[in-house]
């Protein structure tokens, strides 16, 4: 068996001659009607967006029509009776209850600032009281990226640490931050068992301009997969300003002298705060939400191969009710990938021989706000990652230019013509992309393999890519429309979408009905971390 990202998966090469010319009529089950269908309910505005917290509950609406669908194609269930509970909360700092404060000699606030953010850590509040503070410089030993931090106890303290390094101080003016540098600071950290760490923003940064792009990034609602830290691992990390350690030290300017001493090697840079007192919280809002994914399993029709599988994706969710109010339908992102789907899975279920290997239909949730149901799904698969052969991510997949999309001219994802169809693959099994063109060039359409690498990140095909699975996403690009309330099913190309299903579909079978290993050698790239 094989697992290096250089080998040239010769499964896929093989199959491309053997198989790729002799796939099933499987096409005529996807049909244009029941595409349109499909998309007129999942895109109504009865369903408000398909997002968390509207009205209606959009988002588990269409999940249920999603399993009513499967279920009645006759698939098996992935999931408990279809579904993947993705648990999630929505989390939303409350600036006005958070904040540092340092107390006078007559036991009253003399400083106090509501400049704190979290960088690292689990959701929920924090509370600091009068915790034993230790400066600790830059963090920073010797060129090595070497940590340590020796000569005192950290175990149950809190610990100051400047951003960047000594040569950053002495530069003019100051630098951008290097979240790899920082992070290797934190890990070092961890092991010390210290109570939290309170990073100081780039003293040199006089406006705070970084901090602040942070602190407006940050303390947004955003949203996270419930428990998905480990409380005893790690560091919990805070951030705020120079003016807080300038509190603690007893003046303005005093924190940058001691950096200047650090930064010259006059200094450890180590210094234990005993007698100041100070108090602080971090305070934050967190509501439970559950998202489900959608799981329906066609068996493959060999008796040892249908325990590896081919994946077909696409995510259902959207934006929900927009700042205008108006219902953010989201027919082409992704109600497109999601009916496609739908049909695709009804193909596959009506064949009489089915593909050797067994495919999972997969619709995930949470796309939208950091592609947490396809995370959920590498980390529960249905079948191991090592078993499966390749993920089909559908994102985007019926439009067709009109002139006002050129206002995406300068995107390398302009959306296509009535023939054209981004093709993205990684690098894992190049053999991947022969199968892809021959489908395409017996269905009369022309592949885009231009996007550039940074795309892989972007949908739910990064997981399963980060996890060493050959991906193909398929997209037909960006249109005006996008992420606007005008996404609308009236501007489906349904002709095109059914081109795309049915391309999806003869790429699919042709990989899940690749010849046994007995046959042609070891054809799994196995053994994926």
């Amino acid at each position: 068996m094989f697992s290096k990202k250089s080998t040239v998966c010769f499964y896929y090469l093989i199959l491309f001659s053997v198989v790729a010319f002799s796939q099933p009529a499987g096409q005529v089950f996807i049909d244009v009607f029941d595409l349109q269908r499909h998309m007129e309910f999942l895109a109504s505005d009865s369903l408000m967006g398909r997002n968390f917290n509207t009205k209606t509950d959009g988002l588990g609406i269409a999940s249920d029509y999603l399993k009513k669908s499967v279920e009645s194609m006759g698939l098996k269930p992935g999931g408990q009776c279809f579904f993947q509970s993705v648990d999630m909360v929505s989390v939303k700092t409350n600036k006005e209850e958070t904040f540092l404060e340092v107390l006078g000699i007559n036991g009253k606030p003399a400083w106090v600032n509501h400049s704190l953010i979290k960088l690292e850590g689990s959701d929920g509040n924090f509370e600091f009281e009068n915790d034993k503070i230790v400066f600790a410089g830059f963090g920073w030993k010797n060129d090595s990226m070497n940590f340590e931090f020796p000569g005192l106890d950290l175990a149950g303290k809190v610990v100051l640490l400047a951003e960047g390094k000594p040569d950053y101080f002495s530069k003019q003016g100051f630098s951008k931050r290097e979240q790899k540098v920082e992070e290797l600071k934190y890990q070092a950290l961890a092991g010390k068992k210290v109570k939290a760490v309170i990073v100081i923003s780039l003293s040199k940064d006089f406006k705070n301009s970084i901090f602040n792009r942070m602190e407006n990034r940050l303390t947004h609602q955003r949203y996270n997969l419930k428990n998905r830290l480990d409380p005893t691992a790690g560091v919990p990390v805070f951030m705020t300003t120079p003016d807080f350690p300038d509190a603690l030290l007893g003046g303005k300017g005093k924190y940058r002298k001691y950096l200047s001493s650090v930064a010259k090697g006059k200094h450890t840079g180590l210094i234990s705060i005993e007698n100041v007192k100070w108090k602080g919280k971090f305070s934050e809002e967190v509501k439970d939400l559950n998202g489900r994914n959608v799981v329906g399993i066609v068996e493959g029709s060999d008796p040892e191969l249908k325990t590896e599988c081919v994946v077909f994706m696409a995510h259902y969710d959207h934006l929900g009710i927009g700042k205008e109010k108006d219902v953010m339908n989201g027919a082409d992102d992704n109600v497109s990938g999601t009916a496609a789907l739908l049909e695709i899975a009804e193909a596959f279920s009506k064949l009489e021989e089915k593909p050797r290997r067994s495919i999972v239909f997969l619709w995930v949730t949470a796309e939208e706000f950091g592609m947490f149901g396809s995370k959920y799904y590498v980390d529960h698969p249905a079948f191991p990652m090592d078993k499966t052969l390749a993920c089909i991510n559908l994102d985007m997949v019926g439009r067709v230019y009109e002139p006002r999309d050129s206002v995406w001219d300068h995107s390398p994802k302009r959306v296509k013509d009535f023939d054209g169809l981004y093709t993205l693959t990684n690098n894992i099994c190049p053999g991947l992309v022969a199968i892809s063109d021959s489908v395409c060039g017996k269905l009369g359409l022309v592949p885009d393999h231009s996007l550039p690498e940074s795309f892989l990140y972007n949908s739910d095909h990064y997981h399963f890519h980060k996890n060493q699975v050959p991906v193909l996403s398929i997209s037909t690009g960006y249109h005006a429309d996008y992420h606007k309330p005008t996404d609308e099913t009236s501007k489906i190309s349904f002709s095109k979408l059914k081109r795309v299903a049915d391309y999806a579909f003869g790429v699919g079978y042709a990989v899940a009905s690749q010849i046994k290993s007995t046959e042609m050698g070891d054809p799994l790239p196995a053994g994926r971390n």
